[in-house]
Formats: C-alpha cells, structure tokens, sequence
C-alpha cells in the first residue's frame, strides 16, 4: 500500500506541474494579445509594448517547458512506484521509458543532421535517410508509450474512478490530436486535471 500512496503523490504532483505549466502560457498568450492587439501603431511606444510581449511569451515558454520537464520526470518516479505495488500497473513505466526513448531517436540523429549540414559532409543524404527513419521509428514510440500510459490510467480505476475517466479522455485526446489538434490538447488538458483531482481525493481518503 505504501507502493501505491507513493506512486498516487507523485501522480499529483507532476500533473499540478503541468497544469501550473499550462496555466503559465496560456495567460502569456493571453497577454501578448492583447497587447499586441490594442496597441496603437502611431504610439511611439508600440514597439517597446509589442517587444515586452515577445519576451514575455518567451520566457513563459522556457518556464514551461522546464516544468513540464520537472513534470515528466515526477510521473516518471509515480509509474516506478506504482509498478512496484502491482506488475499490472507496469505498462505506465514502459510507456514512460519507451516515450524517452522515442524522443532521444528523434533529437540524437537531428544533432548528427546538423552537423552534417554545417560540415557539408559528402554522407549528407544518408545522413537525411537515416534521420527520417529513426525520426518515424522516435515517433512511433512516443505514440506507442504514450498509449501505454493512458492504460495504466484505465487500470488505476480500480483505485479511482476518477483515473478510468482519465485514461479515456487522455486516449481519446491523444487520437484526436492527430485530427482535431485543439479538441485533442483541450481533452489533454481536461485529463490532467483529472489526474490532480483523483490523485487528490485518494491521498485525502487515506489521511
């Protein structure tokens, strides 16, 4: 039981990371328009405004992305705990492993693609191919390990409903987002949140 409290604390706490991270670029978006919308070109101050925006933005962006970093790594440590509580629930920490994978096949060979581009090495279309390939092999684990992880979600429902309903709406989302991407990030969205407050209402039930 300690396993599964465990795994459930951190679950919460990297889905408030993310939501936090979400929270962060949506107001700074919200802000760079209107910024940017009600500025008055013939002020002479518009290009000050319009560039405090920018670097506003900016910086939302770089914040983000570290949270959502930290985020990953937190619901990395919750799938290890969860595994250790049941075997079933594993298939999150595959899907969480088969994702980091994934990502390093996509930037590792990009890195070589450049260099090969800034050197003009003769092996430059081998290089592009081979890129291509492990790119398409990179996404397809992302793809993959992220499935994983929306059925670890489902089989968390023994413990909450409130996961089960998770799962589906994180699958479905990840499926629309292929298709409807701002339906899909918005059920993304809506599926962390139900993490948080599942997560939540366990760890209060066990106080």
């Amino acid at each position: 039981m300690k396993e599964l409290i465990e795994g459930i604390y951190y679950l919460k706490k990297g889905a408030m990371l993310n939501l936090v991270a979400i929270g962060l670029m949506f107001i700074s978006l919200l802000y760079m328009g209107l910024t940017v919308g009600f500025v008055n070109p013939e002020d002479p101050n518009a290009f000050l405004l319009a560039l405090s925006a920018m670097g506003s933005l900016i910086f939302a962006i770089v914040v983000s992305v570290i949270l959502s970093i930290i985020g990953f790594i937190i619901y990395f440590k919750a799938t290890g705990h969860l595994k250790n509580y049941n075997r079933e629930l594993g298939i999150g920490r595959t899907g969480m492993v088969l994702q980091i994978v994934g990502i390093a096949l996509i930037f590792l060979p990009l890195l070589f693609l450049t260099l090969a581009i800034a050197t003009k090495s003769e092996g430059l279309v081998a290089v592009a191919v081979g890129f291509i390939l492990l790119a398409f092999a990179g996404v397809v684990m992302i793809i993959v390990g992220a499935v994983f992880f929306g059925i670890m979600l489902l089989r968390l429902g023994d413990v909450d409903s409130g996961f089960k309903t998770a799962g589906i709406i994180y699958l479905v989302g990840m499926v629309l987002s292929f298709v409807l991407g701002v339906i899909g990030q918005i059920l993304g969205i809506i599926s962390t949140y139900l993490i948080y407050s599942s997560s939540k209402r366990f760890l209060e039930a066990k106080v």
